[in-house]
């Protein structure tokens, strides 16, 4: 668990998202946690990243289709999603209090954008997969400076850090809930 007691603001990093389901369970838990949590609106920072115009402006919008939901709990749909109806049918819209809790970001992970600040937490999942260990190295280096120095970077389960940096220190490894016994 991360421990967040005594930091007046908490600044988290979405790098790299994109507008899949999986995306939506992180930022709809982490939300649910920081943003309408015991942290009030005042005290936290959202920041999301993109290099494509297209994921930006979808995710600004806050408008997806019901078939991207899959992993998100029922009760945070409730809570912070309007279901469509008429011409909307089918899809759903995140509440205007939770889209307003959050900054979209043009930035690269190759060369990322100056002045977004450092980040108590840092999500960069099911990234790296795709990248070759010198790219991967770059990556890292580049995000390290926006990292508190007591903050966190959260991978992907199937991503490791091993020869990539000795910067970071690996704090535990965490499995899905929904894991079988033959995946942890």
């Amino acid at each position: 668990m991360i421990d967040l007691k005594g930091i007046s603001i908490v600044r988290i990093l979405f790098a790299a998202f994109d507008t899949s389901g999986r995306v939506g369970t992180i930022d709809s838990n982490a939300t649910e946690t920081l943003a309408f949590g015991p942290l009030s609106s005042s005290r936290k920072v959202v920041c999301n990243t993109a290099i494509s115009s297209r994921v930006l402006e979808k995710a600004r919008s806050g408008h997806y289709s019901l078939d991207r939901i899959d992993g998100i709990p029922r009760t945070l749909l409730k809570k912070y999603c309007l279901k469509g109806n008429g011409q909307y049918e089918g899809t759903l819209l995140i509440v205007k209090e939770l889209r307003q809790r959050v900054e979209f970001h043009y930035s690269n992970l190759m060369a990322p954008t100056k002045g977004l600040g450092t980040f108590d937490i840092i999500f960069l999942r099911n990234v790296m997969i795709y990248f070759d260990p010198e790219t991967k190295r770059k990556v890292i280096n580049n995000l390290l400076p926006y990292l508190k120095i007591d903050g966190h970077l959260l991978i992907g389960h199937s991503e490791t850090l091993n020869g990539i940096t000795s910067d970071l220190v690996a704090v535990r490894r965490v499995t899905h809930p929904h894991a079988s016994p033959k995946h942890t």
